[in-house]
């Protein structure tokens, strides 16, 4: 094979592995780029613009915009689930910027609050994004595992709220 068909084909290969996913209202971006996942995730509080799958699929779920089903089929690279922040995803996954910006329930800032729930969910958060192949991997699993009424109930066990 010449050196130009091999140049071709990597060209190639880097536009069939560059998926561009758009939600129809605009508010749900996810694009891979270079084996990484961006995610722009717009809603009434804010722009979030995030390459961390765990707090990108943590932020859509507490969006208000519904998920096409071909964003849950992305796949997740290696280097996306080396490159998570457990804390951005807890952040969203205990209420996001609608909680912790407004103060409305918890007693401590997020910086307080982020260390104790570190400590219980983290390694969980880590394993989920481990295992999962997709992005609906991580949000079935985060449905699974972190649902608000378990959450708000550690944080009274722990005195945040």
């Amino acid at each position: 094979m010449k050196k130009g068909t091999k140049k071709i084909e990597r060209e190639l290969k880097k536009e069939i592995e560059k998926q561009i996913v758009k939600h129809q209202n605009k508010k749900i971006n996810i694009e891979k780029e270079n084996y990484k996942t961006y995610f722009e995730v717009i809603d009434s509080t804010g722009i979030l613009h995030t390459y961390d799958v765990a707090e990108g699929v943590a932020a859509i779920m507490m969006c208000e915009h519904s998920i096409d089903d071909n964003m849950l089929d992305i796949l997740i690279t290696e280097k996306d689930k080396k490159e998570i922040s457990v804390s951005k995803a807890l952040y969203w996954l205990t209420g996001g910027n609608n909680e912790w910006i407004n103060s409305n329930n918890y007693k401590v800032d997020w910086h307080d609050a982020s260390e104790i729930y570190k400590k219980k969910y983290g390694g969980q958060i880590t394993r989920i994004v481990r295992k999962a192949k997709t992005i609906g991997d991580i949000k079935e699993k985060f449905e699974q595992n972190f649902n608000l009424v378990d959450l708000y109930e550690f944080a009274i066990e722990n005195d945040l709220i």
